[in-house]
Parts: structure tokens; C-alpha cells; sequence
């Protein structure tokens, strides 16, 4: 070995300890490379191939997401709308939920960051969502409060 294999051999033998063997003895029982240096590439091509992969998992995540919404949406809707507020226990038909989900359904409603009333936020985002009827429900007291789009016209005025 030329004293810079051996300095490579050494720093990456030194990251491969760093790095812990629980991490980086599955890469040299799948490879077998012949040398800590190598090991090391089959751990950073690993790493590579992940960082490759994760834009791809992130959007089929929520091409998923949107799936259920709405599925869920037209099953609780009676096939009438592709975005409704199946998760919401007030609304006749919706979906029951338990332990966590339920938690945070309701923290998110008594925060009044998710609208209530049709269409719910939709996986369209924030310029698809109708503001014209929200119903916003106390998680500690169940009141629930209405608010209503403000529509002005010239003579008319304004109303709620």
C-alpha cells in the first residue's frame, strides 16, 4: 500500500467505527468489499441510493393521502363530494375514529386550523378550500361557533 491508500484506508476504517458497526456490517455482509475503503463506498452509495428514492416515497405518501381523502370523501358524502370532512365526528355518516387519530382531529379542530363544513381543506391546497361556511368546535366546552364569508356589494351592504 502507498502511504495514501494507507491514509484513506485508515480514515475510512476511523468513519466506519465512527459510524458504529450495527450500521455498517449489513454493507460488508451484502458486498463483502475487500477493504474498509470500500466498505465505506457501499455504505455512501447506499446512502446515494436512498436520497434517490426519498422525492419518489414522499409523492406516492401523498398521491396516497389524497387517495383515502377521497374515497373517504365520496363514501361519507354519498358519492356527492370529492372533498368532505369524513374525519369529523359532527358530520351525519362520518368515519368513526379512535385513540390518536381522534386526538388529533380534535386539537387541530379546537385550534380552528382545520375548517369544518364543505369542502373540507382539500389535498388541493388552500385555493380550492370554500371559507364560505366554517364551523369551528370547542374541544373543551363542544360549542360550536359559525362564521360566515362577509359578501359586500355597493347598495346592498355588507353581510355575513
Amino acid at each position: 500500500m502507498t502511504p495514501s491508500t494507507r491514509d484513506r484506508e485508515q480514515r475510512a476504517a476511523t468513519v466506519l467505527d465512527r459510524l458504529s458497526l450495527a450500521r455498517t456490517t449489513p454493507y460488508g455482509v451484502a458486498f463483502q468489499p475487500g477493504s474498509a475503503n470500500a466498505q465505506l463506498g457501499c455504505y455512501l452509495w447506499a446512502q446515494a441510493l436512498s436520497a434517490s428514492v426519498h422525492p419518489f416515497v414522499g409523492m406516492i405518501e401523498v398521491v396516497l393521502r389524497n387517495a383515502i381523502h377521497r374515497s373517504l370523501s365520496l363514501q361519507v358524502s354519498t358519492q356527492r363530494h370529492v372533498s368532505f370532512p369524513w374525519y369529523d365526528r359532527a358530520t351525519p355518516g362520518a368515519v368513526p375514529l379512535r385513540g390518536k387519530s381522534l386526538e388529533r382531529i380534535e386539537e387541530l379542530l379546537s385550534e380552528g386550523s382545520l375548517w369544518k363544513g364543505y369542502p373540507a381543506a382539500t389535498p388541493q391546497g388552500p385555493s380550492r378550500t370554500s371559507f364560505s361556511t366554517i364551523r369551528i368546535q370547542s374541544r373543551s366546552t363542544g360549542a360550536t361557533r359559525r362564521t360566515g364569508k362577509r359578501s359586500c356589494s355597493g347598495s346592498s351592504g355588507c353581510s355575513s
